[in-house]
């Protein structure tokens, strides 16, 4: 088993090898979505391409790995776009994801991507595709309906990310929050600046992380750093 509450540097493929079977609560990540993402918001050239995000080869692996993992009655949340949102679905349902939804993450203005101004719309929303291993129980605890539409622009300010790709906390806190329970196992197997691990971490999940850019996980390790163990119980999420 790797090890808990930490972030390790190298392929997600062969590290998720090492984790036994039926042994995590939650799988959300943001994988690379095969465009060969270069960030529009970033002018002053902060940042490298994403890693491998020219080959999405790596993609079935994964699932079927992520499905092995995972206990029963457990979720896996995907970020993805609108053009690899069918690969991505067909390859989870085939090996044995029950898919329950496609959540739209509705961003505000400035984190939108610019895409092809004259004859395209601005692409201001990512799709996370969302599925169970089986079914997960915790939806009947939960007060409330669960909406399909989030809406969140906690970033902002292009200046306030430290990861092209970065996603808000808010989204990823009540993402973990609806689907886990206090000391459950959170994984993101591609963790970039570790935002799922720090939301984990801000409302007392477990995790692992995983990333094979070095830059980034020193970047996650910071992070990290400045958060408190425990939080206090009157700690709410968004």
């Amino acid at each position: 088993m790797l090890p808990l509450n930490k972030v390790i540097c190298g392929d997600c493929l062969e590290l998720l090898k090492e984790i036994p079977d039926n042994s995590v609560d939650l799988v959300l990540t943001d994988p690379p979505y095969g465009i060969n993402f270069k960030s529009n918001m970033d002018t002053k050239n902060r940042f490298e391409r994403i890693i491998n995000d020219n080959d999405l080869s790596f993609f079935e692996p994964f699932i079927k790995e992520a499905f092995r993992i995972l206990k029963d009655n457990t979720c896996l949340c995907l970020f993805c776009r609108f053009d690899n949102y069918p690969s991505f679905y067909n390859i989870v349902k085939k090996y044995g994801f029950n898919i329950k939804n496609c959540l739209i993450w509705e961003k505000n203005k400035a984190l939108g991507g610019l895409g092809d101004m004259e004859s395209s719309f601005l692409n201001n929303y990512e799709f996370i595709l969302f599925a169970m291993k089986g079914r997960n129980i915790l939806f009947k605890n939960r007060k409330g309906r669960q909406f399909g539409l989030i809406k969140d622009s906690s970033i902002s300010n292009p200046l306030q990310l430290v990861y092209p790709t970065q996603k808000p906390l808010n989204i990823l806190k009540k993402l973990i929050d609806i689907t886990t329970k206090e000391n459950d196992i959170v994984l993101d197997c591609f963790a970039g600046s570790g935002s799922t691990l720090v939301a984990s971490k801000q409302i007392n999940r477990n995790f692992i992380g995983i990333d094979i850019n070095k830059k980034a996980v020193k970047i996650a390790e910071e992070r990290l750093k400045n958060i408190p163990e425990k939080l206090k119980r009157w700690f709410e999420v968004k």
